[in-house]
């Protein structure tokens, strides 16, 4: 009887014993599960940052790329518009000084022909003066000879001749002169609208560097 109660006993705590262990292993597995499920989430959410990462990586390339190309491209309007500022710059310093040098070439071929003319007035002064010539008759009367008053006549023609030359070659110099400064005068006014040009050139410049500052950081 004893050993019976014993055996109820043991077998009580047996099933006890079996029960406990089942329901460890099925909290265990439920554990398992739960973590696996976790772990499962997690890597989808990691793959899901990696590619955002990635897209985002691949989006700064592109602006970095696009950045470059925009510095690129002001670097070069910059050059092209300092080319351009020194160009106009050149043209009308150059222009100043050919208009200054003709305007000095027309004032000394004035010089030229007011010293000629008065040298040439003086020299008939002189001749008539010395031979009291106001007049034909008494020019005829002065002189001694008929081959002297031919010599004295050829020679004031010839000076004559000299006169009208003289005046004839400055004057087509300056002529010259003047069409040259009248066209550098209109060269001038084409110049001057470059020059307008030039301040909006300045401000672009101005512009253009500001804009290559922001993108370098600057």
């Amino acid at each position: 009887m004893k050993n019976n109660k014993f055996k109820i006993t043991f077998i009580k705590k047996g099933f006890l014993l079996a029960l406990l262990i089942l329901f460890s292993l099925c909290a265990n597995n439920k554990v398992l599960a739960i973590t696996i499920s976790e772990l499962q989430e997690q890597q989808t959410e990691l793959n899901k940052q990696i590619q955002e990462n990635r897209t985002k990586v691949k989006e700064t390339n592109q602006e970095i790329t696009d950045i470059s190309s925009q510095i690129d491209e002001l670097s070069t309007n910059i050059s092209l518009s300092e080319s351009k500022i020194q160009e106009t710059e050149l043209k009308i310093d150059d222009n100043k000084n050919q208009i200054k040098q003709t305007e000095e070439n027309i004032a000394s071929r004035q010089r030229d022909l007011d010293n000629e003319l008065n040298n040439q007035a003086e020299t008939l002064r002189t001749i008539y003066e010395t031979y009291k010539f106001s007049n034909p008759v008494r020019m005829i009367i002065g002189t001694s000879t008929l081959s002297q008053l031919i010599n004295f006549n050829a020679y004031l023609e010839a000076l004559e001749n000299k006169i009208d030359a003289t005046i004839a070659e400055v004057t087509k110099i300056k002529e010259e002169l003047e069409i040259n400064k009248k066209n550098l005068e209109e060269q001038k006014k084409e110049l001057e609208g470059l020059q307008e040009q030039e301040g909006a050139y300045k401000r672009g410049l101005e512009d253009q560097r500001f804009t290559k500052d922001e993108l370098l950081g600057n």
